[in-house]
């Protein structure tokens, strides 16, 4: 370009000489020069054909913001967790997108976000669920792996199983996982069913609902009892029932609108170049202790005979117990880790 620029300028300077050796009349030659300004307005119309070639789609990347060591605000605005790393690195490694991050305050606003397409792709901790998946694209890859659970009370003995939570209260958030599971349930015992109390809340809020006896039972991901009792103390015991139905994969993915396959596997390819690399489980232990990313249910159900609750709660507890550094980072009393 400079090579380019200086030979215009030459040009320039020859026939100003050119002009300044003519007759007067001659001097209209002179405006052939705006000719020479045509270069740069050529160079100009180029230069779209090239940006097509490499234009940067924004995509809007929507969260809660009530999930702690997920997706969380910091005092100061920012945001942090271990899915907000996650989303950072996918678009530190994808040229072909910029991403914006974008708090909706609360869980049920993320999927109408996409119906209305004002969000590109959502995620906190977004279990698999048959009606979610007709209606939206989920990821093929996982980023977190934490089993779902019922908890109630440690002195509580006459809840042992689901159909012993008919006609008692159980705290319900809109449009989770675990809220579906339940009006499912409902709906296959109408003559009895779970007293749904429904509020827009984080698990370690309704943890302290049961706590407090104002509610008879929880269901939420095992990472959230612990984090209660770390930062709580919330003790609570852990019901061995079947809750495989409450989130058919005890996995976290994200979500996008139902035909935006090309993001989707940009974000898979991404994914599982960092579960190849070890990124994500470096990610994941800057907020935990134990790697989420990759953990299978045995860890949590060595014995069955034994005092699973306590077991598993302690083993819980455990994996949330971040170092110091990590845990000043991730400081967020207010908000849960929840499986939604």
């Amino acid at each position: 370009m400079k090579k380019f620029l200086a030979i215009l300028m030459v040009a320039a300077m020859a026939l100003s000489a050119v002009a300044c050796a003519a007759p007067a009349e001659e001097t209209p030659a002179a405006t052939e020069a705006p000719a020479a300004t045509e270069a740069p307005a050529t160079d100009a119309t180029e230069a779209p054909e090239e940006s097509a070639t490499t234009e940067v789609r924004k995509v809007v990347y929507a969260f809660p913001g009530t999930a702690a060591r997920l997706n969380y605000v910091n005092d100061g605005g920012s945001y942090a967790g271990y899915e907000i790393d996650i989303v950072k690195e996918i678009d530190a490694r994808l040229d072909e997108i910029e991403i914006e991050l974008y708090c909706t305050g609360e869980f049920s606003a993320l999927t109408p976000g996409l119906d209305a397409q004002k969000f590109d792709m959502v995620g906190s901790n977004i279990t698999w669920t048959e009606e979610r998946a007709e209606n939206y694209l989920y990821s093929e890859v996982p980023y977190i792996h934490t089993p779902y659970m019922m908890a109630v009370r440690v002195d509580e003995t006459e809840i042992n199983s689901l159909e012993d939570l008919c006609g008692r209260n159980v705290v319900a958030i809109p449009g989770t996982a675990g809220t579906l599971f339940l009006e499912e349930f409902n709906e296959q015992h109408p003559d009895n069913p779970i007293n749904l109390q429904y509020i827009e809340s984080n698990a370690i809020d309704n943890i302290a609902m049961l706590i407090e006896g104002r509610v008879d039972a929880t269901f939420s991901n095992v990472s959230d009892y612990a984090i209660a009792e770390e930062e709580r103390g919330y003790k609570v015991k852990l019901v061995d029932v079947d809750v495989s139905q409450v989130a058919q994969q005890p996995d976290g993915f994200f979500l996008f609108e139902k035909g935006d396959t090309e993001l989707q596997q940009m974000v898979d390819d991404c994914l599982r170049e960092m579960r190849e690399d070890g990124t994500l489980s470096e990610l994941c232990l800057r907020y935990f202790t134990m790697d989420f990313s990759q953990l299978d249910d045995s860890v949590y159900f060595e014995d069955s005979n034994t005092d699973a609750a306590d077991d598993t709660t302690d083993a819980a507890a455990e994996a949330t117990e971040a170092p110091e550094a990590a845990a000043e980072a991730t400081e967020a009393p207010e908000a849960t880790a929840a499986a939604e």
